[in-house]
């Protein structure tokens, strides 16, 4: 009983995973529009494709790690503020916050302001930055939600299957 309910989460990350890969494939595949044929498309897709399934699935694994590394403070209001450090304050920082001062700072916006070329790079850089950011952001809070999710319905699965 007690390996179904350790099993029960990693099959649950290991199919989130398999999800990971055509949905990489069809959003570049969507996001190719330079490709004169098919085979083109399908050997630009697949070259792009292959790289970012490996990162999407590490993205999920570190979500699930996180997830599984704060559940062991037993406290729940110290747990609640970790959580709340860890999924909203430290990522948006690191991956969003960070990296606009960085751009800001080499396209000149904070001696030029956000008028004229020195705006419009800023501007054009940061939205480049914020898609990779926003997709990491939402496979990482897909991998710990699927982690919690399938570690508590498998506490109260096997829970209820080994009194009942």
């Amino acid at each position: 009983m007690m390996n179904n309910k350790k099993i029960f989460p990693m099959i649950s990350l290991i199919l989130l995973s398999a999800a990971a890969i055509p949905f990489a494939f069809i959003v570049l595949w969507q996001l190719d529009v330079d490709s004169k044929t098919i085979a083109e498309q399908l050997g630009s897709t697949t070259r792009l494709a292959i790289p970012s399934v490996i990162t999407l699935v590490v993205l999920i694994w570190f979500g699930a790690g996180l997830d599984y590394a704060l559940s062991f403070i037993s406290k729940k209001n110290l747990r609640l503020l970790a959580s709340v450090l860890v999924y909203l304050f430290i990522p948006s920082i690191c991956c969003v916050g960070m990296p606009a001062l960085i751009i800001m700072a080499f396209s000149g916006v904070f001696q030029q302001g956000w008028s004229g070329d020195s705006g419009f790079e800023a501007a054009l850089f940061m939205s480049l930055a914020f898609i990779p950011a926003a997709v990491g952001f939402l496979f990482i809070y897909l991998g710990a939600g699927v982690s919690f999710i399938s570690r508590w319905l498998a506490g109260r699965f096997w829970r209820e299957a080994e009194t009942g």
